[in-house]
């Protein structure tokens, strides 16, 4: 329609379409941060961060590599680590 190459456009789609409920994930965390910054306790999402990013590169190897999901694959990493913030979070605060 624009010129795009329709193997590019179909990939963006699903990718896109795959992602939203990480991203829905991160507005969350997002939302608990700053809040916790607001109360001085920045210290527990910056480590719940340092312990996904990790993880987050070790599901992206294994689901493009390993699994040769491709584009499919990164979105699925980043839901596992969106969620995975988000439940880390959320059981902290409710210890």
């Amino acid at each position: 329609m624009l010129g795009q190459n329709s193997k590019a456009a179909e990939e963006c789609q699903i990718y896109l379409r795959m992602i939203l409920p990480a991203l829905y994930m991160d507005c969350i965390f997002d939302s608990f941060e700053v809040f916790l910054t607001a109360m001085e306790k920045s210290y527990l999402p910056m480590m719940i961060q340092i312990v996904s990013i990790p993880l987050h590169v070790f599901w992206c190897y294994l689901f493009t590599q390993e699994q040769q999901l491709g584009i499919t694959g990164i979105a699925i990493a980043q839901m596992l680590t969106s969620t995975l913030r988000v439940a880390i979070l959320y059981a902290l605060l409710n210890i």
